[in-house]
């Protein structure tokens, strides 16, 4: 696995409160999304900057205990969740 990969998997926003620092541009606009099914507790997951507009994709992970997450269903339905540019995946 990249080390920049693991520096953003490391990250794990759904757990902090404050704002998270971006690994790549050092800016505080680190942002998530959670999408999963709450009764198999599985699902995948997108971190990104809203600065520099990196981030990565954790697929097939358990869904975090704090995090917000949002239903396979309501994620197709809804365009709102995620931003309106396209995200530089760093791959693992």
């Amino acid at each position: 696995m990249k080390q920049k990969y693991k520096n953003w998997l490391l990250l794990q926003p759904w757990k902090l409160s404050e704002k998270v620092v971006c690994p790549e541009c050092g800016n505080e606009a680190v942002d998530y999304r959670v999408i999963g099914d709450k009764s198999t507790n599985i699902g995948w997951g997108l971190i990104w900057c809203n600065s520099c507009h990196t981030g990565i994709h954790v697929s097939r992970m358990k869904l975090p205990e704090n995090a917000k997450v949002i239903s396979f269903e309501e994620a197709e339905k809804s365009k709102d969740i995620w931003p309106d540019y396209q995200i530089e995946l760093i791959n693992p």
